[in-house]
């Protein structure tokens, strides 16, 4: 179930992106950053209407309630709905939803400064296509932990070289994501192996869902694996995978079901998002 509906979200935003609409208007915004001006909402109102309309024809999707726009260097060019405090304008190239690197790096550090073009991608996912870590986003009307999914925007020269000049995406609450999917909540957690910065530092095993949660939009200090049970899921046969050592699991058997979220009829296969499920029989 998850696995479908985040494969559903990426379809919508690789169908916008081929929109010739979308890529004249991104291409000129990129003229204009290159020349030296800054973007704003004034000058981009055309994309901003476009979003809309766009958005507006994928309300029968509930994951997608946003959509946004990013220049070939990062630069913010639009997002819809309008935030409370706008921030087209402002620079992204630091977040892991424009590099695909799997995690965010310093702003205030060269490195990032350094990457001039979206790496995500072919060039880093066969696929072409991303899902960032969990973050808690900035914007002060949405402090909730969030998901990032974006796709390349792509346009072909006169040459007939297909270029990357931006990034379409939308910001998802974990908690959206599961209430679509309808997990079952009384003995299925589900958890992201891979590495998140939402403690301030590097680590892996955050719980997206658990029981007593129907969703999960803010997370709580502690709840994560265990370091040595994330290397043991990372390393290990799920179909044989027990979890039997952490405290959190109460009144659970050790007869656990844990299997990777796969997604399947992509050209990479089969593309493993790094989530896992785990399902347990409550002890009698």
């Amino acid at each position: 179930a998850c696995g479908y509906e985040i494969d559903r979200i990426w379809r919508v935003l690789e169908f916008e992106a081929q929109a010739k609409p979308l890529r004249e208007l991104v291409d000129t915004a990129n003229q204009t950053i290159d020349s030296g001006d800054r973007v704003n909402m004034e000058n981009q109102t055309k994309l901003h209407e476009w979003l809309e309309t766009r958005l507006a024809a994928q309300s029968e999707v509930p994951t997608i309630q946003k959509l946004f726009v990013l220049s070939m260097n990062g630069t913010q060019l639009a997002r819809v709905p309008i935030p409370s405090e706008p921030q087209v304008g402002d620079n992204f190239r630091y977040r892991d939803y424009f590099t695909g690197l799997g995690f965010d790096l310093d702003p205030e550090i060269k490195l990032a400064d350094m990457i001039d073009e979206p790496l995500v991608g072919p060039r880093v996912y066969p696929s072409g296509v991303h899902m960032s870590s969990a973050y808690m986003s900035t914007l002060i009307d949405e402090q909730h932990l969030k998901v990032t999914f974006t796709v390349p925007i792509r346009s072909t020269d006169s040459d007939d070289v297909v270029r990357t000049i931006g990034l379409i995406g939308t910001s998802v609450e974990v908690g959206e994501v599961m209430a679509a999917t309808q997990i079952g909540d009384s003995h299925t957690w589900i958890a992201d192996l891979r590495q998140d910065m939402v403690d301030g530092r590097p680590k892996r095993g955050l719980l997206l869902h658990y029981p007593g949660t129907a969703t999960r939009s803010e997370p709580i200090t502690g709840e994560r694996l265990s370091s040595d049970l994330v290397e043991e899921l990372r390393d290990k046969d799920f179909a044989s995978a027990k979890v039997l050592t952490e405290d959190w699991l109460t009144g659970i058997s050790d007869h656990n079901s844990i299997h990777p979220v796969i997604i399947n009829g992509r050209s990479q296969q089969p593309f493993n998002l790094g989530w896992v499920v785990i399902t347990a029989e409550a002890e009698e």
